[in-house]
């Protein structure tokens, strides 16, 4: 994508949050008349498509890329909305492994394989394209509304010493616990999960504390 000649401006993984829901970009061209959004996948080896279903050889079902791109870029016009811009959203989905072979491709689904990446490339490249301050601005806007670090790995603030420490139930983890047993393998469990079998939760509570 880098290698385009066009006049465009190209960003590259971007993270945004729009409607309490994230969602990743892979790659995005702007030109002056339209918003390219590729999802890239690097899958290897034979798949195929059946009934709006994705197989990977023989009979393994994986997650559609197209409903993927589908969510992604709904929320990437709304975000373009909410941020005072109104452009066109072409949407596709790039396999960029040469070593990638998709049987029983659709014709009518936004997909671009290994052998038409440098057709579809091209094609770009002959769209005339003239940017102009909106456009810097629209890029501008959308890096600035990039996520650093998903939310998911956001802990909220807290004291140490105000945390409270013990052993907890294997299973429901609350603090109201009783041992069964002075083996090696105790039971430690909350009477309402009392006469469930569990492993060593000892050892297992002291290797979370030690590590």
């Amino acid at each position: 994508m880098e290698k385009l000649q066009c006049d465009c401006y190209i960003l590259n993984d971007l993270l945004f949050k729009q409607n309490n829901t994230t969602f990743q970009i892979d790659s995005l061209i702007i030109t002056s008349g339209t918003i390219y959004f590729f999802e890239i996948k690097n899958y290897e080896s034979d798949y195929y498509y059946e009934s709006d279903w994705f197989y990977k050889n023989p009979k393994t079902e994986i997650t559609n890329p197209l409903n993927q791109l589908s969510r992604s870029e709904l929320l990437l016009r709304q975000l373009i909305q909410s941020i005072g811009f109104n452009i066109p959203v072409s949407a596709s989905v790039v396999f960029i492994n040469p070593e990638f072979t998709l049987y029983q491709a659709p014709l009518n689904k936004p997909i671009n394989l290994p052998s038409q990446l440098i057709g579809y490339l091209n094609k770009l490249e002959s769209i005339p394209s003239k940017l102009n301050e909106k456009h810097k601005i629209l890029a501008d806007k959308l890096i600035s509304k990039h996520i650093e670090e998903p939310p998911y790995y956001s802990l909220p603030p807290f004291d140490y010493k105000q945390l409270r420490k013990g052993i907890v139930c294997a299973k429901c983890s609350s603090f109201s616990i009783f041992i069964k047993g002075m083996t090696a393998y105790v039971k430690i469990v909350t009477m309402k999960n009392r006469f469930r079998p569990r492993s060593s939760a000892v050892s297992v509570n002291l290797s979370d504390y030690f590590h």
